[in-house]
């Protein structure tokens, strides 16, 4: 037995001016993508420090702000985790070391939003307002 897999039509949380934003970074994003995810120090092996400037030009660093903070609640607000899945899906698609760090980015403002103390998230909505890159460091026990 087959099961043919269709994606569904775009829902109304798939369609919002960041994501469209997004769409329309995709194709350069991609075209830098296998320069940029090489193994060792060589120069083409780099942080894609242009792809990440481009998410925030467009504004996609502050979407998991609510938006009552200037930003539009992905992964952080209830609906949220549609537009945020489609934006993972997209950005992974086109390079997979972007999706990660946009991941991590999204995983460490939604951390110090949700367990920060009001000072350090007021911090951190400054931050992502201003197009700052978060981050997650893990190490080994």
């Amino acid at each position: 037995m087959s099961i043919a897999l269709r994606r569904p039509a775009p829902s109304a949380t798939e369609e919002t001016p960041p994501l469209d934003g997004l769409r329309s970074l995709l194709p350069a994003i991609a075209a830098r993508a296998a320069a940029l995810d090489t193994d060792g120090a060589s120069p083409e092996g780099a942080f894609p420090e242009e792809d990440v400037a481009a998410l925030a030009a467009e504004g996609l660093l502050r979407t998991p702000l609510p938006e009552s903070d200037g930003g539009d609640g992905w992964g952080t607000a209830p609906g949220g985790a549609a537009p945020l899945s489609v934006a993972l899906r997209l950005v992974g698609r086109a390079s997979l070391p972007l999706g990660r760090i946009f991941k991590g980015h999204v995983n460490a403002a939604k951390l110090v939003l949700r367990r920060g103390d009001a000072a350090q998230a007021e911090a951190a909505a400054r931050d992502l307002r201003a197009g700052r890159l978060f981050g997650v460091w893990n190490t080994d026990p």
